[in-house]
């Protein structure tokens, strides 16, 4: 189905360390949009993106999300060195 392709094709864009800012724009948000609590922690890595529009585009996703979603990401991004870099 579109969605199950959809969810796949978002991991394999979150799981790269140097996904297009496009691209993880797009993964973002379906992520957030069809609540794919098992991609969360791969959403929260890429907020630690090299180029500061994937970052950007981390953050439009985490203002998407719900108050508990955004609880669950806020925690990903606390733990360890997953927290965000100031994008500008």
């Amino acid at each position: 189905s579109l969605g199950e392709r959809a969810r796949e094709l978002s991991a394999s864009i979150l799981a790269d360390p140097e996904a297009d800012p496009g691209a993880l724009r797009w993964a973002a948000s379906w992520v957030v949009r069809l609540r794919w609590e098992e991609l969360f922690a791969a959403l929260a890595a890429q907020a630690q993106h090299p180029e500061p529009r994937a970052r950007i585009a981390v953050a439009e996703a985490l203002a998407q999300a719900s108050a508990a979603e955004q609880g669950v990401l806020l925690r990903l991004l606390a733990d360890g060195d997953a927290g965000p870099r100031g994008a500008r």
